[in-house]
């Protein structure tokens, strides 16, 4: 199927310019690739490692789809499968009367989107918990970018690549995790 009559999206990942994605369906509906959509500015067509296999994780046999509930010791990896208003149920019991200056919001997986955030989010503040300044690895990271560049590095780094005489990727794996430096 052409580009141009595929279903298009954004990446649902956190990254600063939400690369566009095409959509292939299997003829049963389900998610059968993504591709990256050529005509987005940023990406220009590609897709990072993480994105370009998201349907093979949605469809993978081994993937959690309902909640367990371990049963045994820690460790033990004896879980039952349960039904949801069990799951939370169990969930309810154990959060009740735990006063909410005891609960710390600390979320972020460096995978989430905006509806992924926002949903724990709106819990935490329900239950009164006590909130960190942003996240634990966000803000260490924006703080270490001040410290040494006067500057939380963003989409514009690309744009700065080609001038720069030395470009050091440190413990980065930018074919993988950082598509972004790339075209640059």
């Amino acid at each position: 199927m052409s580009a141009a009559n595929l279903p298009t999206a954004a990446c649902p990942l956190d990254c600063p310019d939400a690369c566009g994605v095409l959509v292939e369906r299997d003829p049963e509906g389900r998610l059968a690739r993504l591709r990256g959509n050529p005509a987005h500015p940023w990406s220009r067509g590609s897709l990072c490692g993480k994105t370009a296999i998201f349907h093979e994780v949605v469809h993978a046999p081994n993937r959690v789809r309902q909640p367990l509930v371990r049963r045994g010791p820690k460790g033990a990896g004896a879980f039952e499968p349960v039904g949801w208003d069990e799951a939370l149920d169990i969930i309810a019991r154990r959060i009740d009367g735990v006063p909410g200056e005891e609960l710390l919001a600390a979320w972020y997986g460096g995978t989430m989107g905006q509806v992924q955030r926002a949903f724990p989010l709106r819990l935490m503040h329900k239950l009164g918990a006590t909130f960190i300044d942003g996240t634990i690895c966000d803000a260490t990271a924006g703080a270490g970018y001040r410290a040494v560049l006067g500057h939380v590095v963003g989409p514009h780094l690309g744009a700065e690549l080609p001038q720069a005489d030395l470009v050091v990727l440190w413990g980065c794996d930018a074919a993988r995790t950082n598509q972004h430096l790339l075209p640059a």
